[in-house]
């Protein structure tokens, strides 16, 4: 029984009321759920780029290349059939 009671405080704790945590909070919410227009911007055009040069050119590539071959194989059956 090392553990002492501790006396009440002479100020009783009094938990944030709504008011309080939206006066803290809103600019968070503000900043996340509308971003300005010119911080969003920026940042979509350089994520959009840099995958565009360095891993979409060689993956887009072989990608390409095997796609047209069933669209090859069915033109000339379509052509066959006319």
């Amino acid at each position: 029984s090392r553990l002492v009671p501790q006396p009440p405080s002479s100020t009783p704790f009094v938990p944030p009321t709504r008011n309080d945590w939206d006066t803290l909070l809103q600019p968070l919410f503000d900043e996340y759920f509308s971003p300005p227009p010119c911080v969003d911007y920026p940042v979509l055009e350089v994520t959009s780029s840099k995958p565009a040069i360095s891993t979409g050119t060689p993956s887009s590539t072989s990608v390409d290349q095997d796609a047209p071959s069933p669209s090859t194989s069915q033109t000339p059956q379509e052509s066959s059939s006319h």
